[in-house]
């Protein structure tokens, strides 16, 4: 194979983990006395809240299933850049690890900045899955929507940086050069 796996197994956590928060914040939003009334003027959920928190669920634990590939192919392929840069080696010759650290490629920065934020994501996944696993109905807490919330923005953003490290800094592309020794 001659291209990094990763993005081939990131899709499918982010869109079960994503639909999983949407469907905690639609579950949130159509329950808090604050909202419900709106909600319902738009579209009375409540016949299917308890459907809500369970396909929340469920997708939930496809996404944590899925993850899995991703987590470990997106290690492989950091490990790989933090080789290529030889960073272990510039850390441990430097004097000043902050200096060494603001003068790593940016690709760099934002390959750890979105390993960081999706490990974060993961992690809240597991707490939301590990919180709701006992609950009647797999009805999410309070604290659980607001998890979602915040892990829904905070996805959206780490695969936007992902994409950066795409589309801006080529990785995970192979060059033109690489491409025609293949061929």
């Amino acid at each position: 194979m001659g291209h990094p796996a990763h993005p081939v197994f990131v899709h499918h956590p982010i869109a079960f983990l994503s639909m999983s928060y949407a469907l905690d914040i639609i579950y949130g939003v159509a329950t808090h006395p604050f909202t419900a009334k709106a909600v319902a003027s738009v579209y009375d959920v409540t016949p299917y809240l308890g459907d809500v928190a369970k396909f929340s669920h469920y997708f939930n634990m496809l996404g944590l299933v899925f993850a899995v590939p991703a987590v470990l192919s997106g290690g492989q392929q950091l490990m790989s850049m933090i080789k290529k840069q030889d960073l272990a080696s510039k850390f441990e010759k430097s004097q000043n690890k902050a200096a060494t650290a603001q003068k790593m490629h940016p690709k760099m920065k934002a390959a750890f900045a979105h390993a960081a934020m999706m490990d974060v994501c993961i992690a809240t996944a597991v707490y939301n899955w590990w919180t709701r696993s006992t609950r009647a109905g797999y009805v999410p807490g309070e604290m659980s929507l607001f998890v979602s919330a915040g892990t829904l923005a905070a996805i959206i953003l780490a695969g936007y940086i992902g994409a950066e490290l795409v589309y801006e800094y080529g990785v995970a592309v192979a060059s033109p050069s690489r491409r025609s020794k293949e061929d």
